[in-house]
């Protein structure tokens, strides 16, 4: 295991040069959408929204960005990633700036919609680049290394902009999200992109059926595993600053603490490629359940910031394995379609999920935790109709 998560690294940061820059890329695209995203409840609601109010906007905004995600695959596929990625980032700039303008909690509902359709061109596009780099022998090590700009920008960014919050206001927090997007923009200009892509590869209705196939069980299960963290995870600054008397700094430090969770993927992916995808996607998922009911009963900041690193623990774990398992069984020119689809069911269950929760909050907040264990159970039945390849 040792050797096989040096190997990986080394094509990353070694062999690979375009793997390198869309790794710091991608610190840069998550540490600027993290400066604001998570903190973002307390924003609307100092806007004057309600708590349902605040769910409306996640909402709205996540259905829209849910539809773009097969139409950012489909545009990734057909004008190339990275011309993609490159549109992404801009969108990411351009909305944060526009947050500085927003006088009522109204506006933000398309200003967030343009903010998170970022993420729904930019993931595509960046996992199908991966994909084309890698082999089904190491795809999931790579992904798990690949992935660790995630939790690096998501451990940066909470904690670095609570404290903007605190000492220099929203405004200038939002113009830090703007500049650090644009920077990101420049190791992206030097990536070297595939050539081999559609144009040089033949799709037969047997391909495009098991694309669609594979890619909807994929959907189904990215979408009741987004939907149970969603129904808890957009209302957690409120659930720490009214329970606990949480700062704006220290609702930053919990997510910075609990992210550092996904830097574990590096493991996770290389575990997958030695002992199964199937099998580390299924037990990562089955610990899902009893965490969020752990959840439910914490009496203090400490132990919800326990619990909820555990649950980002084991929520990382089914990441590499998830998109390797699907890359495995899709055409190469149709990988951008697929990782779309796939990413729609997370986006979906980050809109479902507010909702149910900012309905639920009204009456009991702790069961928003109960129905997010309920909802993450359902997963597992479909995991077990993932058809297993001869090699794993």
């Amino acid at each position: 295991l040792k050797s096989e998560i040096f190997n990986n690294l080394n094509q990353v940061f070694s062999q690979n040069k375009s793997l390198a820059l869309l790794f710091f890329s991608t610190i840069g695209f998550f540490w600027a959408m993290e400066l604001v995203f998570l903190l973002s409840p307390l924003f609307i609601k100092n806007l004057g929204a309600t708590t349902f109010e605040i769910g409306l906007v996640y909402s709205i905004s996540g259905l829209g960005t849910a539809f773009l995600a097969i139409p950012g695959g489909l545009l990734s596929d057909k004008i190339g990633q990275k011309i993609v990625i490159i549109i992404s980032l801009i969108l990411c700039a351009i909305s944060s700036f526009l947050f500085t303008l927003s006088n009522t909690w109204m506006i933000l509902i398309p200003l967030m919609l343009i903010f998170r359709s970022s993420q729904s061109l930019n993931l595509p596009a960046r996992n199908a680049f991966i994909s084309d780099n890698t082999d089904n022998n190491n795809r999931a090590g790579i992904f798990g290394i690949m992935e660790l700009g995630f939790p690096i920008g998501g451990a940066l960014g909470p904690l670095l902009g609570g404290i903007l919050v605190d000492i220099m206001g929203w405004n200038f927090t939002f113009y830090m999200v703007t500049v650090v997007s644009l920077l990101s923009i420049v190791p992206i200009y030097f990536l070297q992109e595939s050539k081999s892509n559609s144009q040089l590869i033949n799709v037969t209705t047997k391909d495009k059926i098991q694309t669609f196939r594979s890619s909807f069980l994929f959907f189904g299960i990215s979408l009741m595993i987004a939907t149970s963290f969603g129904v808890v995870e957009p209302l957690l600054p409120l659930y720490l600053t009214q329970n606990f008397g949480t700062s704006p700094t220290n609702v930053g430090l919990f997510f910075s603490v609990t992210y550092l969770a996904f830097l574990t993927q590096i493991f996770a992916g290389s575990i997958a490629d030695k002992f199964g995808k199937k099998r580390i996607l299924l037990l990562s998922s089955i610990i899902l359940s009893p965490l969020f009911l752990f959840a439910s009963i914490a009496d203090s900041y400490l132990q919800l910031m326990i619990i909820f690193s555990l649950l980002y623990l084991s929520w990382s774990a089914t990441m590499p394995s998830s998109m390797a398992l699907l890359i495995e069984k899709i055409p190469e020119n149709s990988r951008g379609l697929a990782l779309g689809i796939r990413l729609t069911g997370v986006r979906l269950g980050f809109t479902i999920g507010p909702l149910l929760g900012s309905l639920i909050w009204s009456y009991d907040p702790s069961s928003a935790f109960l129905l997010s264990s309920l909802i993450s159970i359902s997963v597992i039945p479909l995991i077990l109709l993932i058809k297993d390849n001869p090699s794993k």
